[in-house]
């Protein structure tokens, strides 16, 4: 007994008896060794070709193993008992695709024999790997090169804030940021800007107006607007605006500081007529 089935056969042909064997699962004798003899007794005298039945072990009761994929790790244990098993080592890591704590893959496979209270070894996700970035300085950057910047970091353009100034020096300049410069983010993490861009106003009606009337006129005297009126070496006040340039409209918005070009000619009597 213990022997080997190939030890047993080479036993019994040796004493000029036939070797037969019968298999059943056994958990606690090896696979291929022998369990018991059968028939005749151990110990018996038989004559020469008689059979010899040996009991082989085939070892444990096997199960097919079933497909955890993404289970939840809390559930392993309790779902294997219900085919057998048990949970062997646990191994982690990051992963992109499988949420963390669930199952990514296992050992043995979905399909796989296993014998009976067999362990299976598990792979469990930590969810996607956090992965830091260093957030570039935008101060001073111009609010058209600011996506590229962050882009190029790995992050994320999250809002854009529009301020108005009076200064064209300034214009497209990105004055505040959040996260702050040099700060560490996660990968992917949204940026927000503040720039800025100049005042603008609304474009009066110029048409059928004096020069004297648009002298009055608020965004004239506030030098918000500028007008360059053409031509300029004989038109007085009493002028009228006959055509403006480069093509202006009532209600159209400009940036403080812009030049309009008024085409003018003679009018009869401009103010002084009102009067």
């Amino acid at each position: 007994l213990g022997m080997t089935r190939d030890e047993a056969r080479e036993l019994i042909e040796n004493k000029g008896l036939v070797y037969e064997e019968e298999l059943v699962n056994d958990s606690e004798v090896e696979k291929d060794r022998v369990i018991s003899v059968v028939e005749p007794e151990i110990g018996s005298k038989v004559k020469k070709g008689r059979t010899v039945i040996v009991r082989v072990s085939i070892g444990a009761e096997t199960n097919e193993v079933p497909d955890m994929s993404d289970i939840q790790e809390e559930q392993l244990e309790q779902m294997l008992r219900s085919y057998g098993f048990k949970v062997g080592k646990i191994t982690r890591e990051f992963s992109d695709d499988v949420d963390k704590g669930k199952v990514i893959s296992q050992s043995p496979g979905p399909g796989e024999q296993l014998e009976e209270d067999g362990k299976i070894d598990f792979v469990i996700s930590k969810g996607k790997e956090i992965k830091m970035t260093k957030v570039p300085n935008l101060i001073g950057k111009n609010i058209d090169e600011i996506e590229r910047l962050i882009h190029d970091a790995g992050l994320t353009v999250q809002d854009k804030t529009a301020k108005v100034t009076e200064d064209p020096s300034k214009v497209g300049m990105v004055f505040e940021q959040n996260p702050p410069a040099n700060s560490e983010a996660e990968e992917g993490a949204g940026v927000s800007v503040s720039y800025y861009v100049l005042e603008q106003v609304t474009v009066p009606n110029f048409m059928d107006k004096t020069i004297g009337e648009i002298k009055e006129l608020d965004v004239i005297k506030n030098n918000k607007i500028k007008i360059q009126v053409f031509p300029s070496t004989i038109a007085d006040d009493s002028y009228i605006v006959v055509e403006v340039e480069p093509g202006y409209s009532e209600g159209d918005k400009v940036n403080v500081g812009t030049t309009i070009r008024l085409v003018v000619e003679p009018g009869n009597g401009g103010d002084e007529e009102e009067e």
